[in-house]
């Protein structure tokens, strides 16, 4: 293999689970007999350092988008050490490339071939179609608040399952207990079974409770037995997932006041206030849409802001209207792209 050399004005970077194929333009040669390296992390405990000697000022690098936690380490490595540009191109772009200049084969060493042949072009300002720069910086922020809508919506979910399993339990408790959600109140404090319910609601109303809302579980426990009906290991049981939906509950209110303060600010803030505008939209209706977009909504055109967000159907000749067609099959618009069109770009985000 031809040995490596001191450094690069132009690599393609094909990134892997495992590790990732590099190439490095020629000159004089035909792209298709450009050298590939592959860098194994396990192997290669330092491809790290390898990388940054390989970068100087200016050198550009180019890598198809892939998942987040395949890119990100290098793509740290690339921003914070060196003072080489990353650029990702679209995978039908880099499948021309290569197919018109490398090979119609597509392997890891042809792909890392045609993004090297892309970064050359980069490198030599010749127009390049599905390229834009990488922001690893604002992507960091991204994966951040990616992981927090994640766990948000795990986590609602995971309530709602449970509330769910919580509701069964109380109807084979006894019936009435299932209906509402005052039977929820009563686990709040420590009362599980009818007949405990009714010896509570028999005693002093607690101080946090209003009057009226007495009232109605003082009529709510006369729809129970007086009467025990349900074992003791039952009861026990409704208390403790209680306390777990309790906490799941105060996780959801943890993870919403989170997304809230990042979606309001740098680097969401200019994009957020803009989406704001729009009626009924809230902080957590926009994290998603950040998350999505990658943070650079403003960048992007209409069609490549649906796109993103999954909204693009395809249109197919059936007789019917667009309208009518996205009607029928229960699309709604994630936003009002004008507002989003109409906004000047965020220097922070500009490359």
């Amino acid at each position: 293999m031809t040995a490596l050399p001191q450094y690069a004005d132009a690599i393609g970077l094909d990134v892997g689970r495992a590790g990732f194929h590099i190439s490095i333009p020629t000159h004089g040669m035909p792209p298709a007999t450009w050298s590939v390296w592959y860098f194994d992390y396990k192997e290669n405990p330092d491809w790290y350092i390898t990388l940054t000697r390989l970068c100087r000022p200016g050198t550009v690098i180019v890598a198809e988008p892939t998942g987040w936690h395949y890119l990100s380490p290098i793509a740290n490595v690339i921003q914070r050490a060196t003072k080489a540009r990353l650029y990702l191109v679209d995978h039908q772009i880099s499948g021309k490339v290569r197919a018109a200049h490398i090979s119609s084969q597509k392997t890891d060493q042809t792909d890392a071939r045609a993004l090297a042949l892309i970064a050359q072009d980069i490198r030599e300002r010749k127009p390049v179609r599905g390229v834009s720069y990488h922001d690893q910086e604002l992507e960091n922020y991204v994966i951040y608040l990616r992981l927090l809508v994640n766990s948000h919506a795990r986590t609602t979910v995971e309530a709602a399952r449970l509330k769910n399993r919580m509701r069964q339990l109380a109807h084979g408790m006894f019936p009435s207990l299932s209906e509402g959600t005052l039977w929820f109140t009563c686990l709040k404090y420590g009362k599980a079974s009818p007949s405990q319910i009714r010896a509570w609601l028999s005693g002093e109303r607690p101080a946090e409770i209003t009057p009226a809302n007495w009232i109605r579980l003082q009529k709510f426990g006369t729809l129970l037995p007086e009467y025990e009906i349900t074992t003791e290991i039952v009861a026990a049981t409704a208390l403790e997932l209680y306390e777990r939906l309790a906490t799941l509950q105060e996780s959801v209110t943890r993870l919403e006041a989170q997304i809230e303060q990042i979606v309001q600010g740098y680097p969401f803030d200019v994009i957020t206030r803009r989406w704001m505008t729009v009626p009924y939209a809230n902080p957590m209706y926009i994290a998603p849409l950040h998350v999505a977009t990658h943070g650079k909504a403003d960048q992007m055109e209409t069609e490549q802001f649906k796109a993103c967000l999954g909204a693009f159907p395809q249109v197919k000749s059936s007789g019917l209207t667009h309208q009518s067609r996205a009607h029928k099959k229960g699309y709604r618009p994630a936003m009002n792209t004008l507002f989003l069109m109409d906004a000047e770009p965020c220097a922070q985000h500009s490359a």
